[in-house]
């Protein structure tokens, strides 16, 4: 083994413990006697991106695309940095030559998006400034800014800024304001599964096991302490791994989702090409690796929450009404909303609705009042209405929901808790 091969060995898993003071001091000695060691030179900009040291880590990125200009994943960190130091437009042309590059490269595709969220919040803001009667560019800077608050950031912060020189990274864009606030990255099952090939192919042990779940069942070991042992040695040991993933296809019931896809697997000393499949989990997280195996051992262990009868299942049948009551309670929420009747609105939510924020429940309910009452006509639709129940009895819905009114419009993936209480089912946390 070359000093160099164990210089990085040694860097990788001082990245994956939290080391980044150390691993950077074992790359530097990488790059000492390999300067064109791309991959090398991507896990400092790595190592220092976590360690909070952005303008170095910027530093590095910039090098690295100028010594390979190809490397999508390489623009695609340099625009996230960007992002970070509140360079928005510098961020942008990152992202769109990461793109240019590599059109299929889905998260610098999300991030140039959230770029441009934050670009028009800053557009419409400098208009209601030069413009005092633009209540237009003020209202759509309001709705933005409540959209992002409301989607954690809508993405626009910080990141675990992963990946390889060889496997596509896995970041996501930030601003100045929230630099330090993590975005949960697997937000689709498709984005979690491509996390977790980059992660495996990037060595990066904390953030390919990081995509487990907490209550991963592992086949073949006896107990997942043991299987994360086994796996930890696995990742780590090879001088270099590629992973990647094709004729992927994803099938969701619920809060799970099945993955199954062709995998083809290269290392160092070994490669081969087979069948998987991932069943996932959908957490407060992200989603998240329940079972994984050839696809003939691997099924959904929840049941459907779509189906219209029970077929002589009482359970069923009782999930299944359920569902129902759920959908027709939160119909009666999008119709008093799109009427504009407040009380109405402020019914489909329990008394110990919790809101975001250290706001009390009744400084919320005024706000919600008067953005109920301002504009001259709201509609709501909802769509996609899935609906799962929790061992609490609490259900959870996730649904599109639709929302225009005279001067804003907006579609997003939304997430509400209800509890049945008085006799209905009302709301005590929404996301």
């Amino acid at each position: 083994m070359s000093i160099a091969h164990a210089d990085m060995q040694a860097a990788r898993q001082a990245l994956s413990e939290g080391d980044y003071a150390q691993a950077v001091e074992q790359l530097e000695a990488v790059l000492a006697e390999r300067p064109d060691d791309s991959k090398a030179r991507f896990l400092k900009g790595l190592a220092l991106a976590r360690s909070g040291d952005t303008q170095a880590a910027i530093s590095v990125f910039e090098r690295l695309t100028g010594q390979r200009p190809d490397m999508a994943e390489a623009w695609n960190n340099l625009g996230v940095l960007r992002a970070r130091r509140g360079s928005l437009t510098g961020a942008r042309d990152a992202l769109q030559r990461a793109i240019r590059i590599d059109p299929k490269h889905g998260p610098a595709q999300e991030n140039l998006g959230d770029i441009y969220v934050a670009l028009a919040r800053e557009a419409y803001g400098r208009a209601g400034d030069l413009e005092e009667d633009n209540a237009i560019a003020r209202a759509k800077r309001e709705q933005l800014a409540a959209f992002i608050d409301n989607a954690g950031g809508s993405g626009i912060g910080a990141a675990d800024t992963s990946g390889d020189a060889d496997a596509g990274a896995n970041t996501s864009a930030a601003d100045g304001d929230s630099a330090d606030r993590a975005l949960v990255d697997a937000d689709t099952p498709a984005a979690a599964v491509q996390r977790w090939a980059d992660a495996w192919s990037a060595q990066d042990v904390a953030a390919y096991l990081g995509v487990y779940a907490e209550d991963f069942v592992p086949a073949e070991a006896d107990s997942r302490a043991a299987w994360a042992a086994e796996r930890r040695e696995r990742v780590s040991s090879p001088a270099r791994i590629e992973v990647s993933l094709g004729d992927t296809r994803i099938e969701r019931r619920g809060d799970q989702a099945l993955a199954r896809f062709e995998q083809r697997y290269r290392s160092d000393t070994y490669q081969d090409v087979e069948a998987k499949a991932l069943l996932l989990t959908e957490t407060d997280d992200g989603w998240r690796i329940l079972r994984e195996g050839a696809p003939d051992t691997v099924d959904f262990t929840a049941a459907g929450d779509t189906a219209p009868t029970g077929d002589g299942d009482p359970a069923r049948a009782s999930a299944d009404a359920v569902a129902a009551d759920v959908r027709a309670a939160l119909e009666n929420w999008a119709e008093a909303w799109s009427d504009q009747d407040v009380q109405g609105y402020l019914d489909a939510y329990s008394d110990n609705f919790e809101p975001a924020g250290d706001r009390s429940r009744a400084a919320w309910a005024e706000t919600r009042r008067e953005r109920v009452q301002s504009p001259d006509w709201i509609r709501v639709e909802l769509d996609d209405i899935r609906v799962t129940r929790g061992a609490d009895g609490a259900v959870k819905a996730r649904f599109e929901q639709h929302y225009e009114s005279e001067g804003y419009s907006d579609r997003e993936r939304k997430q509400v808790t209800l509890e049945r209480e008085n006799g209905g089912w009302r709301i005590i946390r929404e996301s």
